[in-house]
C-alpha cells in the first residue's frame, strides 16, 4: 500500500507519462500480495483464491470510479474524511479519518513482519527480528534527518517489482509446460475450492488487504493538474494491475503449488512467499534469492511509505481539529510526535519473539483488511449521498467534470458485496463453530473502534446527518455556490431527465 507512488502522479507530466503509470501500476504491490496470495490459495484452493482476487478487483474498480467522480469536482485535501463530513455526517468524517490513519499505522508492523518472514529464508528468527528493528530505526532516521528524500527511490522500487512479477508469470508458465503439470494442482484433495464457502469468505479479507491503497490512485489523479486525462489513466492502470499482476500471478501459483503445501499455511499463517516457494521447488536457487530480495525491497518500500502516510495524516487531522493539537507538533519540518506514535505502533511487529511471525502476520492482515473494507464502504456511502444531493439541488449529472457509465450501479454493487463479505466473515465462523465469540470480537477490533469513534463524536458534538440542501459543492476558495433549483417541478424534471 503505497501512497507515495501516487502523490506526484501528474506532478511532472511534461516529462512524459510512463513514470506516472508505472508508479500507479506498482503502487500497491508489497507483502500484501507477495505473501497473502499463497495464504489465499491455502485457505480457499486455487480457484477460490483466484475468484477472490477477481471479485475484489472488480469491486475496487467501482470504488475508484466513485471517488474519482467526486474528487474531480471537489479536489479537497484529506478527501476521504472531508467528503464524508460534507455529504453524510461530520461524525463519519471523524471516524473515516482515524480509520484511514489506523489502516496505515497497522500496515507498518504488518510490512515489518513480512520483511522478517522474508529474512528468515537466510537467518534465524532472532536475527530477523534484530534486522527488522534496525530497518525501522534507519527509516525513522531518514524521515527525521531528510524527510523530503523518502520518495526518491520509489520509482526504481516500482520498476523492480513490475519486472520481477512479469518474469515470474512468464517463467511460471514455462515451468508448468516443462513439468507437464497442467491443471493437476486444481484437482488435488478437495479440488479447486478447498475450505468451502467459509474458506472463500475468509480469503476476501486477504484480498481487501492486497488491494488496499488502490483507491488512492483515483484520488491522486483527481487532484492532478489534468484530472480528465489522469483519471482514465488511473482506472486503466488499475485494470492492468488487476488482470495481469494479481489474477495472472495467482493463477500461475495455483498451477505450480498445491493448496495443501505446508509452506503456504504454516501454523495458521504464511511462512514463505509463494513466489519464492515456486522457484525453490523448481530448483532455481539463484532466482529464489533474487525474488526474495525483490520482496524485501517491496516490504521496506511499504514500511517507508507507511511511516510517511501515518505521520502526515495525523498532522492533517490535528490541523483540522480532528485530533489533539499536540499530535501535529513539528520540529522544523519533521512531525516528531506523529512519527514517534507511528513508530510505536510499528513495534507491534516485534511480538514475533512471543508469538510466531506467521500468526502475527495473519492477525495484522485480517485487521488491516477490515479497515480497508470500512474505508471503501464509506466511499460508496458518501458517493450515494453526493449523487443524491447533487440531483436534489437541481444540478445535472452530465455537468460533472468526470462521469462514469458504470455508476451509480457499480457503487451499489460494490457496497452490497462488501456488506456480504463483512457479514459472512463475522457470522459464518461462529455458525460453523470454527471460532468463539471472543476470537471474532478480537479479529473485529477495528470495526468496534470505528463504531466507538462514530458514536462518540456524535454524542460529544451532537452532529446530525447533513440535509441534502445543505451539502456544499463549493471549494474553500470559491465565494458562491451554483444556484439551486428549489422548484419541485424543476427537481422532478431534472430527476426524470437524468435517470
Amino acid at each position: 500500500m503505497l501512497q507515495s507512488d501516487y502523490v506526484e502522479l501528474e506532478e511532472n507530466a511534461p516529462q512524459g507519462p510512463p513514470p506516472s503509470r508505472l508508479r500507479v501500476v506498482a503502487g500497491t504491490i508489497g507483502s500484501s500480495f507477495f505473501l497473502t496470495s499463497g495464504l489465499a490459495i491455502a485457505k480457499a484452493g486455487p480457484l477460490g483464491g483466484l475468484l477472490g482476487y477477481s471479485l475484489i478487483g472488480s469491486l475496487v474498480f467501482f470504488v475508484i470510479l466513485s471517488l474519482g467522480e467526486m474528487a474531480t469536482l471537489l479536489p479537497l485535501a484529506g478527501s476521504f474524511h472531508t467528503l464524508a463530513s460534507r455529504f453524510v455526517d461530520p461524525a463519519l468524517g471523524f471516524a473515516v479519518g482515524w480509520n484511514y490513519w489506523l489502516t496505515y499505522a497497522v500496515m507498518l508492523p504488518t510490512e515489518l513482519v513480512a520483511c522478517m518472514i522474508t529474512l528468515q529464508y537466510w537467518m534465524s528468527t532472532t536475527m530477523a527480528l534484530l534486522v527488522g528493528f534496525l530497518i525501522l530505526l534507519v527509516l525513522l532516521s531518514v524521515h527525521v534527518y531528510k524527510p523530503e528524500g523518502f520518495a526518491d527511490p520509489e520509482l526504481y522500487f516500482s520498476l523492480v517489482k513490475v519486472v520481477a512479477i512479469a518474469f515470474f508469470i512468464v517463467g511460471g508458465v514455462i515451468i508448468t509446460g516443462i513439468q507437464q503439470k497442467g491443471f493437476s494442482n486444481y484437482t488435488v484433495g478437495d479440488g479447486p475450492f478447498a475450505g468451502g464457502f467459509d474458506g472463500f469468505v475468509s480469503v476476501l479479507l486477504f484480498c481487501f488487504f492486497a488491494f488496499g491503497g488502490t483507491e488512492v490512485a483515483g484520488l491522486a489523479a483527481a487532484e492532478s493538474k489534468n484530472p480528465l486525462v489522469a483519471i482514465p489513466h488511473a482506472i486503466e492502470s488499475t485494470a492492468i494491475r488487476i488482470s495481469m499482476f494479481y489474477c495472472l500471478s495467482v493463477f500461475v501459483i495455483g498451477l505450480l503449488l498445491p493448496y495443501n503445501d505446508p509452506m503456504l499455511n504454516a501454523g495458521g499463517g504464511i511462512s514463505m512467499s509463494p513466489f519464492t516457494l515456486v522457484l525453490h521447488k523448481a530448483g532455481l536457487q539463484s532466482a529464489t534469492h533474487i525474488m526474495n530480495v525483490v520482496i524485501l525491497i517491496a516490504t521496506i518500500s511499504n514500511c517507508n511509505t507507511s511511516l510517511f502516510v501515518t505521520s502526515t495524516t495525523l498532522c492533517s487531522m490535528a490541523s483540522d481539529k480532528r485530533a489533539p493539537k499536540w499530535l501535529g507538533k513539528r520540529v522544523g519540518d519533521v512531525p516528531v510526535v506523529a512519527l514517534s506514535l507511528s513508530a510505536l505502533v510499528g513495534c507491534l511487529a516485534f511480538t514475533g519473539d512471543i508469538i510466531p511471525l506467521p500468526q502475527v502476520f495473519s492477525f495484522l492482515t485480517n485487521f488491516t483488511g477490515l479497515s480497508v473494507l470500512l474505508t471503501w464502504s464509506s466511499i460508496c456511502v458518501v458517493y450515494m449521498r453526493f449523487r443524491k444531493a447533487y440531483r436534489y439541488q437541481g444540478r445535472n449529472m452530465n455537468d460533472l467534470p468526470f462521469r462514469s457509465k458504470f455508476l451509480p450501479f457499480g457503487a451499489y454493487c460494490a457496497l452490497a458485496i462488501m456488506a456480504c463479505a463483512f457479514v459472512g466473515n463475522a457470522l459464518i465462523p461462529l455458525y460453523l463453530g470454527n471460532r468463539t465469540l471472543g476470537q471474532q470480537l478480537t479479529r473485529h477490533l477495528g470495526v468496534l473502534l470505528f463504531i466507538v469513534l462514530f458514536v462518540g463524536y456524535k454524542l460529544v458534538h451532537g452532529t446530525k446527518i447533513v440535509p441534502l440542501d445543505k451539502c456544499s459543492f463549493v471549494l474553500p476558495d470559491q465565494s458562491e455556490q451554483i444556484p439551486l433549483k428549489t422548484n419541485v417541478i424543476q427537481r422532478l424534471k431534472s430527476f426524470v431527465q437524468e435517470s
